[in-house]
């Protein structure tokens, strides 16, 4: 049928021009131009209208635009498009157009929106990507470590998608499983962009919980922040803090003292959660939100403010606050460089004289804060940043720091029954048996041994000077115990070596952290305030210098800590030690100005930006 169209077409054309007469239809023809009045009759015609149609135009050139006027020929595409081409590819599904507004937690959101942060084109992060980027911009290395740890460790591939963190919902299709949220939420980011209402209902007002309006303290975000959506079925929107239902929960976090109608922290117990008593609802709701408060806030810690202004846009907006933007090295670090030599350029921004003709320090110059951060951020050992003179001249951070001379007997063990004693010292022999005889110490005092913490220097044939960095927790215990135990645990163990004596420094570097403090409690806890220790039992006085503390007394554990120091290790040694650390030293004289030019790192061979204590970084890594 489409191939006898066309043949029939051209042939009737040329009989029906010459003899437009001869037949009785050219008289019907004005009726098909007017279709309403000829609506019956135009049935029977149609196989023959095609043919008409065209000598009616004979002026113009019709018979060529039969062909084309006829819908069916143009009606049939397929062959226009050859089959064989296969269709463009589709984009992925993944992230159409991912937004920092679809992030939940409102300090990744900051991080991406602000390119510290780059999710792959699927909106995946890995754990040690994150971890890289909370140290770049300033946050503290014990932030960093939990914040990670909880969010990336329960995922195989420790990666996760930062656009697709709401993985819990009470209405409407959940993300993806991979993220783990909080047990309760407060909603204010859960949605597809961040909810004002939410935050301005029930957040805000808490800055007012302290009675100084317009800014934010610890006390605001402890007692009143962090406990308004607290709560699964509760609504009290005339308490204050506000009692707001959360917007979600996770089961699989429930605290096991924690019930329903259950909030709050005040069943915790501070220092070992197998103690807790209902009510202890202590999650990452109170963790997430005093962790980021206390590292954006100013100063760090537990001291730390934040305007309601700068708190408002850090959760809906993830601009981070002016006064972290001013001590973030994330402008001036060199990412490349793992080493001291990384962090030049922000030491070249440090003024050389501070306030007033005094020594420029991290306290008295925001640049020097940035620099200091900065050396934090390549995670050099504490040994390493102690060799670096401007980390000590600026007053940077340092970790606690146990100093103690050995002193070694001229006696030696054989190592095996094939071989005899050695009878003269010998530095190399000794300070690696001396280091072997720290790693089983450590062990047996339920300690983590790390080569990297432990720097032994020979002074004399037989003395050597060992320097233990440690953490604030362990600071006391370990002094005490290296002072106390170690002689006679080397006497009891095989070591080839025995020890004389031993001495240790009572200064532990346990003095303020000044502009360096890190956010105080757990991430996964929040922070559990300590409770007044018990009054003494009836009876006569106890001399407080004999109360236990860790496998001492408090009269052997003071010379190393203040009171509040010894409280944090859980000893109540009020009455016998120091209430208060002993005043700053006064500041040293001005140093001579510098020479003309951009400031180095001090004898370069020696620092932590030699390539020798590079290689030493990245073989650790490794």
């Amino acid at each position: 049928a489409p191939t006898a169209a066309p043949t029939a077409a051209p042939t009737v054309a040329p009989q029906a021009t010459p003899s437009p007469a001869t037949t009785s239809p050219p008289p019907s023809l004005p009726p098909p131009l007017s279709p309403p009045q000829s609506p019956p009759p135009a049935s029977p015609p149609p196989p023959l209208l095609p043919s008409p149609p065209t000598p009616s135009p004979p002026p113009s050139p019709p018979p060529p635009s039969p062909p084309p006027s006829p819908p069916p020929p143009l009606s049939s595409p397929p062959p226009l498009l050859p089959p064989s081409s296969p269709p463009p590819p589709s984009p992925p599904p993944d992230e159409p157009a991912p937004k920092w507004e679809r992030i939940t937690c409102p300090a990744m959101s900051a991080l991406v929106k602000n390119g510290d942060l780059v999710p792959s084109p699927a909106g995946l992060i890995t754990k040690q990507q994150t971890f890289d980027a909370l140290l770049r911009v300033g946050i503290s290395e014990k932030v960093a470590t939990e914040t990670t740890d909880a969010n990336f460790d329960h995922i195989d591939s420790l990666d996760l998608n930062v656009f697709r963190m709401n993985t819990v919902k009470r209405n409407g299709t959940p993300d993806p499983p991979g993220p783990s949220e909080h047990f309760r939420s407060t909603g204010i980011r859960d949605g597809r962009r961040p909810s004002s209402g939410r935050y301005n209902f029930g957040f805000e007002e808490c800055a007012d919980f302290d009675g100084i309006a317009g800014e934010f303290s610890s006390d605001d975000i402890l007692n009143c922040a962090t406990l308004v959506w607290d709560h699964e079925s509760t609504f009290d929107s005339n308490s204050f803090p506000k009692k707001l239902p959360t917007n979600d929960v996770l089961e699989s976090k429930r605290p096991p003292t924690c019930g329903a109608t259950d909030s709050g922290l005040s069943g915790c117990h501070p220092d070992d959660p197998s103690l807790d008593q209902t009510p202890c609802c202590d999650s990452q709701l109170h963790g997430a939100i005093n962790f980021m408060f206390q590292e954006f806030g100013t100063p760090t810690g537990e001291d730390a403010h934040m305007s309601t202004t700068d708190m408002k846009k850090l959760w809906l907006e993830a601009e981070y606050p002016p006064d972290f933007i001013a001590r973030s090295p994330r402008g001036c670090v060199d990412t490349a460089d793992p080493s001291a030599a990384g962090c030049q350029l922000c030491l070249d921004e440090v003024p050389t004289t501070g306030p007033g003709g005094l020594p420029v320090t991290a306290t008295t110059s925001t640049e020097a804060q940035r620099y200091c951060r900065c050396l934090a951020s390549k995670q050099l050992s504490a040994h390493e940043l102690d060799s670096i003179p401007e980390h000590t001249s600026l007053e940077c951070s340092k970790d606690p720091m146990v100093h103690a001379n050995v002193t070694l007997t001229n006696r030696r063990r054989a190592l095996s029954e094939l071989t005899r004693p050695r009878e003269l010292f010998d530095s190399a022999a000794d300070g690696a048996a001396l280091r072997n005889l720290l790693s089983s110490f450590y062990q047996s005092r339920g300690l983590a041994y790390d080569d990297v913490d432990v720097l032994i220097t020979s002074q004399t044939p037989s003395t050597y000077s060992v320097r233990l960095a440690t953490s604030r927790s362990d600071a006391v215990y370990l002094a005490y115990s290296i002072r106390v135990d170690l002689r006679s645990f080397a006497q009891e163990t095989e070591a080839p070596i025995d020890i004389a004596d031993v001495t240790v420094s009572d200064d532990l570097r346990l003095n303020g952290c000044g502009q360096f403090c890190e956010a105080q409690g757990s991430f996964l806890r929040g922070f559990v305030p300590r409770r007044p220790p018990p009054p003494s039992p009836p009876g006569p006085d106890i001399d407080p210098c004999l109360r236990p503390c860790l496998q001492g007394t408090c009269q052997q554990l003071s010379a190393f800590a203040t009171c509040d120091q010894l409280s944090e290790v859980g000893c109540n040694c009020h009455g016998c030690c120091a209430e208060s650390s002993s005043p700053p030293s006064p500041p040293s004289p001005p140093p001579p100005p510098p020479p003309d030019g951009p400031r180095s790192l001090s004898s370069p061979r020696l620092s932590a930006g030699s390539t020798a204590f590079a290689k030493r970084f990245l073989a650790k890594v490794t």
